[in-house]
């Protein structure tokens, strides 16, 4: 089935092998009839009829071999010649694998317009380079923001440690010193901690615990964390939560999601402003939307916000890590969940995040 597929879809193949297999065959064919037809006409013609006709059959042979010969030295060179270009594609993903092993990701293989397993098999490889490339990329931007974000940290810590060692005279200035030790190092551990939890989720190895929760009441045990804050920038919180919003979650997981979209709201919604939570249903999902009025997100930049220790170019000098959405999205699709940003709301201000969860009973 396999030989017979590729005999009809790769032109080359198929006429090589009819050169090499199919051709040869028939003149041995031919050879085998002649031979048959030449024994029984031979034994039924008397002595003279039986020399004439050996003379004559004899002189056949002659031109029977070399007719033979010729056509077998033109078909082995045509084989060879289309054999040379039917494995042409592969010769050329040869010299692209060494290329890439050069550590040149860069390198491609010409994709032929004609539709073949060959043609497939550089497509693919090409796709395969594609998403080594990217992931390479990711990799390097990850290491650099990684030594850039925890270089501050580190210093403070290695700055408090050294101040201790060389000016503390008194157990305060050692007990300040340690302290400011501990939450440096306590930061960094936490950072470490969120990159790994990430990795999980996005692998989808994380030890998700379902229970059935109500969004809402979630909601509601983070907002007495961060009522305080809010009410220091004056910032107005609009409830609208409904009763019947149960979900199948992890309840200690989906709280630090909604603690990081409340960090964020209150982060970048000014003085003054306005914060709206608001969870609802629809046919088959439970929505959360936390709704801010502050400047937005920049069109260019709403797909770069999930990436890890990404922070647009107006956030820069607000302290965080740049961790917190990455580690939003990576929760919420391990739930088989669904979040998705909207900005500006109105006015061309405003940015509203909805996370989507199957309800109890929604049919996948």
């Amino acid at each position: 089935m396999f030989l017979s597929r590729l005999l009809r879809r790769n032109r080359p193949f198929r006429v090589t092998t009819q050169l090499t297999i199919i051709y040869p065959l028939l003149l041995l064919i031919s050879s085998l009839v002649f031979f048959v037809l030449y024994w029984a006409l031979r034994n039924s013609l008397n002595q003279s009829e039986e020399i004439l006709l050996s003379q004559k059959v004899f002189e056949l042979k002659y031109i029977f071999g070399a007719t033979v010969l010729a056509l077998t030295v033109l078909s082995s060179t045509l084989s060879y010649i289309l054999a040379h270009r039917s494995v042409r594609p592969v010769r050329t993903l040869i010299e692209a694998v060494k290329n890439v092993e050069k550590n040149s990701l860069a390198a491609r293989v010409m994709v032929d317009t004609k539709d073949n397993e060959l043609n497939e098999l550089q497509y693919s490889f090409n796709h395969l380079l594609d998403k080594i490339s990217l992931l390479v990329t990711n990799i390097n931007e990850t290491f650099d923001h990684l030594a850039h974000d925890l270089r501050t940290p580190v210093t403070r810590l290695r700055g408090r440690a050294e101040i201790a060692l060389n000016r503390a005279e008194s157990v305060d200035e050692y007990r300040e010193a340690l302290q400011s030790c501990y939450e440096n190092s306590d930061r960094i551990l936490s950072f470490l901690d969120n990159l790994t939890q990430i990795t999980e989720a996005e692998n989808r190895s994380l030890n998700i615990r379902y229970e059935l929760k109500s969004l809402g009441r979630m909601v509601l045990e983070m907002m007495d964390l961060y009522e305080i804050a809010f009410e220091e920038k004056n910032i107005k919180v609009k409830k609208i939560l409904i009763k019947n919003d149960e979900a199948y979650l992890d309840p200690n997981l989906i709280r630090r999601v909604i603690a990081n979209l409340l960090d964020n709201a209150h982060k970048y919604t000014p003085e003054s402003g306005e914060v709206v939570i608001e969870t609802y249903r629809t046919n088959k999902h439970v929505v959360l939307s936390v709704c801010d009025s502050g400047r937005g997100i920049p069109e260019n930049e709403q797909t770069l916000i999930w990436k890890r220790m990404y922070r647009g170019d107006k956030s820069r000098s607000e302290q965080g890590m740049g961790l917190g959405l990455t580690f939003v999205k990576a929760v919420v699709e391990a739930h088989e969940g669904v979040v998705n940003v909207i900005s500006p709301v109105r006015d061309g201000h405003g940015t509203e995040f909805l996370i989507k969860f199957r309800h109890q009973g929604s049919s996948s």
